[in-house]
């Protein structure tokens, strides 16, 4: 298994925020996308605009691999 994929997960995303998205051709590099989550549905988004996204897409609908990504610790000022 590459490294890469070993950092990417099939896991959807399940809460509102930056993630990775990758659709685990080895040759592709990956999308960040603004996520969103609907509390009426119970599932993540990928929010307008991403991408040129016109509409709103489920994550579930889009598959591929995810990965949170998580900010850059802050320096000690």
């Amino acid at each position: 298994m590459s490294k890469k994929i070993e950092q990417f997960s099939k896991n959807l995303p399940t809460e509102s925020g930056d993630y990775w998205h990758w659709d685990g051709n080895e040759d592709n590099a990956p999308n960040m996308f603004d996520i969103g989550y609907s509390g009426s549905n119970g599932k993540c988004f990928i929010t307008i605009g991403n991408s040129g996204f016109k509409d709103a897409v489920w994550c579930d609908d889009y598959g591929g691999y995810w990965a949170q990504a998580k900010p850059p610790p802050l320096p000690n000022l």
